[in-house]
């Protein structure tokens, strides 16, 4: 019988297994053989043969045949209304077995299950753990009969087959043990290539399997001597009468070919009378329970199994002495060259979390790296070293690194060729395997050594690398520990503050265990709800400025013995000397224990006196006071700005940029410091001042020969790969990529959006040490991750984890504050800028235009929360009153789930 083979079921009970005999009847349900027994006699010939056939053609079913009976089993896809076979509504139609190259998820939404060349190369713990979802998934009720494809055994057994070499897991008929007290079993389905005979009359026995269970060293199924037969020998009847099932790959011929043998008596109806009855019974118990609908897998923990599979299969293969990872730092021109048919937009989207580059190649860039991505070879003919060559003569100097999805059989190289640095691979051309290729590459996802000796021989094994992560990993709310319905109230509450108008957008950025949870951005802009906001957008961070660069940048100097906390300000600043502020030191300019006022309203001095028609400022609004600044104060419609001082267009003098089209003499900004250092000096008790950081930037600049923004975007931001976080974000993008600010209506008179809000600030042309910073909340949080990872990200270190524990610990009893960090108030009576379930070890900043970043230790949690709330007026106030901020930092810690 041409394409004929033989398969058995083992349909056993419920006991762990040990020595395992041929099911008999009896391990049917009652009301199951009763049913078999009598329909079996209401059965002609046709139907009773039909009913022993496995049919190995999934796509049969267009071609079939009306007059011929359908098998009673078909091996093929789980998705009955696509397939075009009727779903089973009694159990003489066909049972559809199904086969793992089939199995696919519902929606694109979903992460489909992996074929079998892609769980080859994932952990035993990961096979396991998707076969009992597949099976819980296909069979909830009692567990299905699977087959695999015909490659790899090792999947679909739970231990190795002993003394057989070629035996593959195409020929098992998987079924894990059933629930309850239900009738089923772990049967092993053994395939054999029958002879071209339809009947062999040698009477020779079938061999038994033996299995070996690795995990309990005992055996699993009954032992035996496999002896190797020739095929010729095994005999149709023995095969019929052990009660075993045939396979076919050609339904229709061996179909013919059987019935006629039963009609011309060669073969008697009595070893088909066991054999067909089995089966019935089998369809009987289990036809309630296969699943016949295409497979979801959007349960957020089956979702996640599946990820952690898939990133387990990847694979990274680099020359020892020309090693591209783990790339160090980001601050690298990185380029992309696409041969994919569209999946490469999710490796290009997660890339884009790490370093911001072109979607394609531009001739005039010297590129650090080109990342040549690809999912087929069938499509793409190319003389691979050839064309590395031809990138790297385009680009002198460049290293490049294939990324590959797809059938790894394809890969057209057996080593590494010569001019490629790196290949990175996974089994699976999916949107997620794709993301994860980006996370590996970035280091968001640690890669290990595996057998991939299917697909690659010794030389190239030899060049795979073990790297570890060391950056942000974007994953799921339950990968972080967290609650995902509980975080979901965070949406919520965001959008009734926006519909309430506290702010017309936000981003929200929540990191716990190194995993990015939740990133979300939420609104608009603006109130006219015109250009949404996306994660990319940046946001004038305000205060955090403080946190993020003045005082990351005095870290660092004081880990090179640069300073010390008991230095006084004559020290760094000797203009000081002559002033009650010399004696001032490092430790109180941090703790905001220094005396100076909480702030200067330097923009005021600028304005023309001369020219002003009465007072500046009115407790009403008026004709004369028509300029709202604050709830109740209104200003003068004839302040004007000094025609001494600014000029629309800049020039060698007029060089400082306070906002679009308004210039700033140059010398003004001396004119800030002296006034700070001549301002009236307080008792040294906590007040909170920005003048303290107005100092310190100054400190820093005199000791690192640099201003503010290159030393903290060359020590920090570059390196980290937080390119967002930046000053003046107008001299180097389009400012329509920031959320602007306020309306100013009484100082510059424009909108602002790229330029600081902050007067001071702007006045010293963006760069300040208390504000001037922009970013979005993605880059904030790689910051505050450095800090929680005590000075450590991405394969650097760039402060001592002493100093952070240091810096951010309570200093004293006189307020809550550390150094340059804020704190949680322990006074259960005062208002604190943290949440109420924060830990006494967290630390962070807000910012008066509404923002917040905050790290929790304790928790292993990074928070962060943007918002332009002082848009379209400062005096806006809704976010603080209700507390929109603390309110959303305790349901993160409300979903923080028990470990």
């Amino acid at each position: 019988m041409k394409g004929l083979s033989v398969l058995s079921f083992w349909l056993l009970g419920l006991s762990v297994l040990g020595n395992v005999s041929i099911p008999g009847y009896e391990n049917f349900s009652s009301n199951a053989r009763q049913w078999a027994d009598s329909i079996y006699h209401t059965l002609d010939l046709e139907l009773k043969v039909a009913q022993i056939l496995v049919s190995n053609q999934s796509e049969f079913v267009a071609d079939f045949k009306k007059q011929i009976p359908q098998p009673g089993f078909i091996i093929g896809n789980t998705d009955y209304s696509t397939s075009g076979i009727q779903k089973p509504g009694f159990a003489l139609s066909t049972f559809i077995v199904p086969e793992l190259k089939n199995i696919s998820s519902q929606n694109d939404h979903t992460i489909s299950f992996p074929d079998e060349k892609s769980m080859i190369l994932m952990g035993q713990e990961h096979q396991m753990q998707l076969k009992n979802l597949l099976a819980n998934k296909l069979y909830p009720k009692g567990k299905p009969v699977f087959v695999a494809s015909g490659k790899y055994s090792p999947l679909w057994m739970d231990g190795e087959v002993i003394g057989y070499e070629n035996y593959s897991s195409r020929d098992i008929l998987w079924m894990p043990v059933s629930h309850g007290n239900e009738t089923g079993g772990k049967p092993g389905i053994r395939l054999f290539q029958m002879p071209r005979q339809v009947i062999s009359l040698i009477p020779s026995r079938l061999p038994d399997i033996s299995f070996k269970d690795t995990a309990h060293k005992t055996p699993v199924m009954s032992s035996g001597n496999w002896r190797k037969e020739p095929v010729t020998e095994i005999a149709i009847e023995q095969v019929l009468n052990d009660g075993m099932l045939l396979l076919t790959d050609d339904y229709e011929l061996d179909y013919m070919r059987l019935l006629a043998a039963f009609k011309d008596r060669w073969l008697p109806e009595s070893l088909l009378s066991k054999i067909c009855r089995i089966v019935l019974a089998f369809k009987y118990d289990a036809i309630n329970k296969l699943v016949t609908h295409q497979l979801d897998f959007s349960v957020e923990e089956e979702e996640l199994m599946l990820r952690h599979a898939y990133e387990n299969a990847i694979m990274l293969f680099q020359w020892q002495h020309r090693s591209p990872f783990p790339i160090q730092e980001l601050n690298i021109r990185v380029g992309f060259y696409d041969n994919t048919k569209g999946n490469a937009e999710y490796f290009r989207a997660m890339a884009q979390n790490h370093v911001v580059s072109p979607l394609d190649l531009a001739d005039d860039v010297n590129y650090d790296l080109i990342f040549w991505l690809i999912d087929s070879f069938e499509d793409v003919k190319v003389d691979v070293n050839g064309f590395i060559s031809h990138l790297k003569r385009t680009y002198n100097g460049t290293k490049v690194v294939m990324v590959y999805a797809g059938d790894l059989d394809e890969i057209p190289f057996t080593r590494l060729p010569r001019h490629l640095d790196a290949l990175i691979a996974s089994p699976a051309n999916i949107p997620y395997s794709w993301s994860s290729l980006a996370q590996v590459a970035f280091g968001g996802i640690a890669t290990i050594k595996k057998d991939a000796s299917y697909y690659f021989n010794a030389d190239l094994l030899e060049l795979q690398r073990e790297i570890e992560a060391s950056r942000l990993k974007y994953g799921t709310p339950l990968e972080a520990g967290l609650n995902k319905e509980m975080l979901s109230k965070t949406d919520k509450l965001i959008h009734d503050a926006i519909r309430q108008k506290a702010t017309p957008g936000a981003q929200l950025l929540i990191i716990r265990n190194g995993v990015v949870a939740w990133h979300k951005s939420y609104g608009f802009h603006t109130y006219e709800n015109f250009q949404p906001v996306l994660n990319t957008d940046l946001y004038d961070l305000a205060s955090i400025t403080k946190m993020s660069a003045t005082l990351p940048a005095l870290m660092k100097l004081y880990d090179e013995g640069r300073w010390r906390l008991a230095d006084s300000l004559k020290s760094y600043l000797p203009e000081s000397d002559t002033t009650d502020k010399r004696a001032i030191t490092m430790r109180q300019l941090l703790l905001h224990e220094s005396g100076l006022p909480a702030f200067i309203p330097f923009h005021i001095s600028t304005l023309d006196r001369t020219k002003l028609i009465g007072d500046l400022y009115s407790r009403r609004r008026s004709a004369t006071h028509p300029f709202q600044v604050d709830e109740r104060l209104w200003m003068n419609r004839t302040a004007v700005l000094r025609d001494d001082l600014y000029r629309s267009v800049s020039d060698l003098r007029f060089s400082i940029p306070v906002a679009r089209d308004l210039y700033l003499d140059g010398t003004y900004t001396d004119s800030i410091y002296n006034q700070t250092l001549l301002a009236r000096l307080n008792s040294n008790s906590y007040r909170y001042s920005d003048l303290n950081f107005l100092l310190l930037q100054r400190i820093t600049e005199n000791l690192t020969g640099h201003s503010l923004d290159q030393y903290v975007s060359k020590n920090f931001y570059g390196p980290m790969g937080a390119s967002s976080l930046t000053y003046n974000p107008w001299k180097i993008m389009a400012v329509e990529n920031v959320v602007p600010t306020e309306n100013d209506v009484a100082f510059r008179r424009q909108l602002l959006r790229g330029y600081v809000h902050d007067q001071a600030a702007a006045l010293m042309g963006g760069v300040a040490g208390h504000a001037g910073l922009f970013g979005n909340a993605n880059d904030l949080g790689k910051m505050m991750q450095m800090y929680l990872n005590n000075g450590v990200y991405g394969y650097r270190r760039y402060l001592n984890s002493e100093t952070i524990k240091f810096f951010s610990a309570r200093q004293n009893q006189n307020s809550r504050r550390g150094l340059g960090f804020d704190k949680p108030e322990p006074d259960p009576d005062k208002v604190s800028p943290a949440g109420k379930l924060a830990s006494p070890q967290s630390f962070g900043h807000s910012g008066f235009s509404g923002t917040i970043a905050w790290a929790d230790p304790e928790y292993n949690l990074v928070y962060v929360f943007l918002s332009n709330r002082i848009h379209p007026n400062q005096y806006n106030r809704l976010l603080i009153q209700e507390n929109i901020r603390t309110k959303l930092q305790d349901i993160i810690y409300e979903s923080i789930l028990e470990e």
